[in-house]
């Protein structure tokens, strides 16, 4: 096994593991008690148009909404954003997630241990007390194994590769989501703002899904104090968002066979900073230029 450090960054060198169940609830009560924010919860959004007066229309269940502006999150397979006419397929070779949650009768194990197998990886991490969130991510060749039977293909090759699961209960549904790599022709335009995964997602190698989301909304909120909420936004989306996509990309292609995940393993030992300094570059805290030009060479060659 292979132990990467968690990249320091403002004093704090650990991250944060949340089940997006409970993090939904706990936003969900935030936004009901805020005095400014009238909160529908039930209430479903099915479509949204700007008229000629560029006020956008928000169509839901219970009747129209108009507004000046309107944030879409309705996650990696918008259905608002296909109706708006802004979707860009995914392009191969398409990758798939197969995800569920465990609880285990064990002390916390604080740590992301992340296994490789034959076109598939295993994620396994923290997200509440004793429970572990186990992810498998796999290309389109793996997915016909799954057919008709996920939750048992699924528990069979997670406590395989992840023996210590068979002390372990599953936690809810086994859910499958996929193709990723999602693309959008533009996030933001009269009046209408894509902000997480429906403005975009490459890939959850990086594991930053919901840190993603939430910086995103917050250059929402900052752009509409510009006298172009909509330049504004794209810019700073294109900031936040340039050098994670370059990073997944990277992760995949070094990961792609056994023979290159055993090369970067090897690297590793060589270099043991170089993996800190690329979880940094997704996470936002810096930039490309921490890897040095002897890094990238021994990266691609394993010299």
């Amino acid at each position: 096994p292979v132990a990467v450090p968690f990249p320091p960054h403002d004093g704090e060198q650990a991250g944060l593991g949340i089940r997006r169940l409970t993090f939904d609830a706990q936003l969900a009560d935030a936004l009901r008690h805020h005095s400014l924010i009238h909160f529908s919860a039930r209430t479903e959004a099915r479509d949204v148009r700007t008229g000629a007066d560029r006020t956008a229309t928000v169509i839901t269940t219970t009747g129209e909404i108009r507004a000046r502006f309107v944030a879409v999150a309705d996650g990696l397979h918008s259905g608002l954003r296909h109706r708006l006419g802004w979707t860009v397929r995914p392009r191969p070779p398409y990758r798939y997630g197969i995800v569920a949650h465990w609880v285990m009768d064990a002390p916390v194990d604080p740590w992301v241990r992340i296994t490789f197998d034959q076109g598939l990886e295993v994620y396994e991490g923290p997200v509440a007390n004793n429970q572990r969130m186990v992810a498998l991510l796999c290309y389109q060749d793996r997915m016909p194994e799954f057919g008709g039977r996920l939750e048992s293909r699924y528990r069979e090759i997670a406590q395989t590769i992840r023996p210590g699961l068979r002390q372990a209960d599953l936690v809810g549904a086994v859910s499958a989501v996929g193709p990723f790599w999602s693309r959008a022709t533009t996030v933001a335009d009269r009046g209408i703002f894509l902000v997480g995964d429906a403005a975009g997602f490459t890939d959850p190698i990086t594991a930053e899904g919901v840190a993603t989301g939430l910086r995103q909304g917050r250059a929402f909120a900052v752009a509409l104090q510009s006298p172009n909420p909509e330049h504004a936004y794209r810019q700073a989306h294109r900031g936040l968002t340039k050098d994670p996509r370059r990073l997944a990309a990277l992760f995949l292609r070094l990961s792609r066979t056994p023979a290159l995940v055993d090369r970067a393993i090897r690297n590793h030992a060589r270099t043991p900073q170089t993996l800190s300094k690329l979880l940094g570059i997704g996470f936002g805290y810096w930039g490309f230029d921490r890897i040095t030009p002897r890094e990238w060479i021994r990266m691609f060659t394993g010299r």
